[in-house]
């Protein structure tokens, strides 16, 4: 057997969506502002309500939609973890590859069914409240360990991801 460009494909499309997705959510927060600068009649508009509260809005408006692209990117993961760990068991049977693509997998379904149900509840039981609330601590400090957790495993599949297709490039058959 020798290295599968469907996979090389999978996985290229799985990092490069990765990054994507990371920078676009990245950037969200401080969009709505880059809009208000770029477009003077929404300024005007949005100019009229209080600084606070608009900022509070604009978090909100951007959590959301971090929650939505995560909802879809999870679920668009899924289907390439499966992918990649098809072809890969077809074409590429090289444990550590496959090792390396369940364990994402398994990242995956993790984030998918478990970490992001949780940020999105809590996230949104947090929405609106002001983080000097000292009755609010501990749930702040809550959604924020979730959310430094769900990055980091989001990272760990990111690099789990670029091991396999290193490896997958780089593979040999022997004789």
């Amino acid at each position: 057997m020798r290295s599968s460009p469907g996979l090389t494909l999978v996985l290229g499309l799985w990092l490069g969506s990765t990054v994507a997705v990371l920078g676009l959510v990245g950037s969200s927060f401080g969009s709505f502002e880059q809009a208000m600068e770029a477009n003077p009649e929404l300024r005007e508009r949005i100019e009229n309500e209080a600084k606070d509260r608009r900022m509070t809005t604009v978090w909100v408006y951007a959590g959301e939609l971090n929650r939505s692209t995560f909802y879809v990117w999870n679920r668009v993961q899924l289907g390439l973890a499966a992918a990649s760990l098809i072809i890969a068991l077809l074409r590429l049977p090289r444990a550590a590859v496959v090792g390396a693509l369940m364990a994402a997998g398994a990242i995956v379904l993790a984030l998918t069914f478990w970490g992001e149900p949780r940020i999105t509840e809590i996230g949104r039981t947090l929405d609106f409240r002001p983080r000097s609330d000292p009755d609010l601590a501990g749930a702040f400090a809550r959604f924020d360990r979730l959310h430094d957790l769900y990055l980091g495993l989001e990272s760990l599949k990111t690099l789990l991801v670029l091991a396999a297709s290193l490896l997958a490039l780089r593979w040999r058959p022997e004789g």
